[in-house]
């Protein structure tokens, strides 16, 4: 036996100095299983050290405690690699003989192998328990629980991994029932993982976990260890996120395809070689042509015509879908064709051709969407016929407006200008003719009123009024218009009472029409109101960016009947029949106005008190510097003793020929030269050099605009300022008529006092350049000095 037994076996003797320390033994007896697991034969009798002197310490100071104590000891010991190859024995020494024996039997057993095997299961179980611990995945051990008829009744949970615990939100499962943490847990998630533990299958499925809110799983089972043990070793991930995008893109392309197959919209695809491989129904409509079905190669426009939008037939160069497979974008994203179908119809369409690309960013095909436009351009077609016909209409309106001012024009400048001629004259008319001079010329400037009112009005509402916005300072403005209607309010006994401006108000409008609107307020407050009443102008900020400008009146106040017709053209509020004149148009036109010049007008009355018409304008931020107002008026008329100086008329009318010559009649120091025709005209002011020339601008023959033309073209004359004399009034004629070169613009019929500060100003002009010219010794270019 001792000597067949596998295990290492041998007695030694142990030796001990003075001190009772173990220094050394001998081998007394081994067997051949010691040598054999030693590496080496045994010198039995001879003290150890002495043959292997690279024993290790430990095997004396363990021996020698074994026969001093007398206790067996097991233990497992690694030898140095230098020693026996480094190789690890389980040992097991026990004391033989009596009390002072100093034997031990020692049984030992090379486990170096087990040992490596174990360390490996170890390593192994570590990289297990890690990959176990960190993968993403969630993973448990379960324990299935059967009735005695073998069904699935529950599972223990043995082992879970964090992310277990993180996708579920379970904590501490560990050794618990399902149903006891779950109570809700589904039936088909015990009959699955029972059926993976009886059959040792693995197995698959996603389901719906409603235990778990609703959320998806991705789970994988597979039997471990014997199949009696029952255990599953399970792996799922949450796939909720997935699960909701792959439905949300399910729905996303159910619609997408539910607008391809029931869209308004023509569609097909086309692939990288151009062939039409789907097509919606519209599409079909639309070509009154079914391509072949996918794989048959059908061209990209099949047999259809294709012609560009200026009627040229599509030839390969201009094929959007070619030029898009060829990697470039069309010429225009939206183009316009003209399909030409296969019953030789033809249809107007938009078209719209977009790359598809593929995982790698290649073109793989082309979308075409096409759309008819046939009731589009019908409707274009209509809408520029009926713009065409609005723009024929406006302009024979504007065509008649200024037809009919100038021919009504032209017969009142004679009414009033005679008028003003005998009104004036010697001797002074008797007291019945000026009463009848009195009539005509009030009838007459109302009339003239009417006729500007109307046609202000049609401007405004044409569209063509045309507004000069600048920064204005609303003192300025006040001054201006209270000299205007101060004569008017004297006459009718008003008293008139403007705010004092303890500050700068500036507002960004047109000084000319805010004076327009402002007068026409101011005017109506005055005829409108009591014999010696006030009328009140009141100036104010209103928040938060506005000026507030009020004309009051102490009148007898507007019935709320009468407020809401304020505003209709040609309706005075039942004024017709007082001895107030009026057209009914003022207040329209002022509050078209404001509007342009981006205000807001509107009233307050009471019957028996009086009214109040007000209006809000942006404010402005007042100009560093206001400077002084020049005084551009110019020098007086030379006074009786002058030399004389020449006007030149030029007129076809005999009427208004006479009222300008009975006008400077009364002018010692003007001398009247009167023709009937622009080509006389030129001639007379080549040889005679007038100072001034008055110029009508309907001209039979050359018109006055082209004559004033040929006039400043000619160095002889260029220097003399030519007044436009006409019954052209609109105030489209008066700019280009001054953009033409015209030194000013004066409208028929005409005022004598405008008339003669216009003429005085251009013969101080005359003057002025015949001066310069005379000292120079050059001639002078009127358009180089300006008007």
């Amino acid at each position: 036996l001792f000597n067949s037994m596998d295990e290492g076996y041998c007695i030694i003797e142990m030796i001990f100095d003075a001190d009772q320390k173990p220094v050394d033994f001998r081998y007394l007896e081994v067997n051949p299983s010691f040598e054999k697991q030693a590496g080496f034969q045994v010198k039995t009798g001879d003290p150890v050290r002495g043959n292997y002197p690279e024993i290790e310490t430990h095997w004396f100071e363990f021996y020698g405690n074994v026969v001093l104590t007398g206790e067996p000891i097991r233990v497992h010991v690694q030898q140095h690699p230098n020693s026996m190859g480094g190789r690890c024995f389980d040992l097991y020494a026990f004391k033989v003989g009596g009390r002072d024996s100093r034997k031990l039997a020692v049984l030992f057993t090379d486990i170096t192998q087990r040992k490596e095997t174990e360390k490996a299961l170890r390593e192994s179980e570590d990289r297990y328990r890690n990959l176990f611990n960190s993968i993403d995945e969630a993973f448990c051990i379960i324990e299935m629980i059967f009735d005695k008829h073998a069904r699935p009744v529950d599972y223990r949970f043995l082992e879970v991994n964090p992310t277990f615990e993180k996708q579920t939100g379970l904590h501490q499962v560990t050794g618990r029932r399902a149903l006891e943490v779950v109570p809700a847990l589904e039936a088909y998630w015990l009959e699955f993982l029972g059926k993976v533990a009886l059959t040792g299958e693995a197995n698959r499925i996603i389901n719906e976990a409603k235990a778990l809110d609703g959320r998806w799983f991705d789970l994988y089972a597979v039997a471990v260890g014997e199949r009696q043990e029952r255990k599953v070793a399970v792996v799922f991930n949450d796939i909720t996120a997935r699960r909701n995008a792959e439905q949300a893109l399910h729905r996303s392309e159910e619609r997408f395809r539910a607008m391809f197959d029931r869209g308004p919209m023509a569609m097909y695809f086309c692939d990288a070689t151009g062939a039409i491989q789907e097509f919606n129904p519209r599409a079909v409509e639309l070509w009154r042509w079914e391509p072949q079905r996918q794989g048959r190669n059908e061209p990209n426009f099949g047999p259809l015509k294709v012609y560009l939008a200026d009627g040229s037939l599509m030839s390969h160069a201009d094929n959007p879908i070619a030029t898009v497979l060829a990697g470039k974008l069309p010429a225009a994203p939206d183009a316009e064709f003209i399909i030409q179908r296969l019953d030789r119809s033809r249809i107007p369409i938009i078209a719209n051709f977009a790359p598809l690309r593929d995982g790698w960013g290649e073109i793989s095909g082309v979308i075409c969407c096409f759309y008819d436009i046939s009731e589009r351009k019908q409707s274009e077609l209509k809408l520029r016929n009926a713009i065409d016909a609005a723009e024929k209409a406006d302009r024979a309106k504007s065509e008649f407006l200024s037809s009919m001012s100038h021919e009504l024009r032209t017969p009142l400048n004679a009414i009033l200008g005679f008028a003003q001629l005998i009104e004036s004259g010697t001797p002074a008319p008797t007291a019945t003719q000026q009463r009848n001079l009195e009539q005509i010329l009030k009838g007459g400037w109302y009339l003239l009123a009417l006729i500007n009112e109307i046609l202000d009005l049609a401007l405004i509402e044409s569209g063509k009024v045309t507004l000069v916005t600048e920064l204005t300072s609303l003192a300025d403005v006040m001054l201006d218009c209270r000299a205007m209607i101060d004569p008017q309010a004297q006459e009718h006994g008003i008293r008139l009472i403007f705010p004092r401006f303890e500050r700068p108000w500036v507002v960004e409008t047109d000084p000319i029409r805010l004076k327009q609107v402002l007068i026409n307020l101011l005017s109506n407050a005055i005829k409108y109101n009591r014999p010696g009443g006030t009328v009140t102008v009141e100036c104010g900020q209103h928040p938060p960016h506005a000026l507030r400008i009020s004309v009051r009146d102490t009148g007898a106040g507007l019935a709320p009947a009468q407020l809401a017709q304020l505003f209709q053209p040609f309706n005075r509020l039942g004024q017709e029949a007082s001895a107030q004149e009026g057209t009914g148009i003022g207040l329209v036109v002022a509050k078209r106005l404001i509007e342009l010049m981006g205000g807001t007008i509107g009233v307050d009355s009471a019957v028996g008190v009086g009214t109040v018409f007000w209006i809000e304008l942006r404010l402005a931020a007042a100009p560093p510097l206001v400077l002084a107002k020049i005084d551009t008026a110019g020098p007086a008329r030379a006074s009786t003793g002058a030399p004389v100086r020449t006007v030149l008329h030029v007129e076809d009318n005999p009427a208004n020929l006479e009222l300008v010559e009975q006008l400077l009649a009364r002018h010692a120091d003007l001398r009247l030269m009167s023709v009937a025709n622009a080509n006389l005209g030129i001639e007379f002011a080549r040889t005679y050099q007038p100072a001034v020339i008055l110029m009508d601008i309907n001209l039979v023959g050359i018109s006055g605009i082209a004559a004033m033309k040929i006039l400043r073209a000619d160095s002889s004359t260029a220097h003399i300022p030519i007044i436009a004399l006409s019954a052209n009034a609109m105030p489209g004629d008066i700019v280009q008529g001054l953009k033409a070169g015209f030194f000013d613009y004066l409208t028929k019929p005409i005022k004598f006092d405008t008339f003669i500060a216009a003429l005085d100003e251009a013969l101080a002009f005359s003057l002025t350049v015949a001066s310069a010219a005379n000292q120079a010794g050059v001639d002078i270019n009127l358009k180089a000095l300006g008007p």
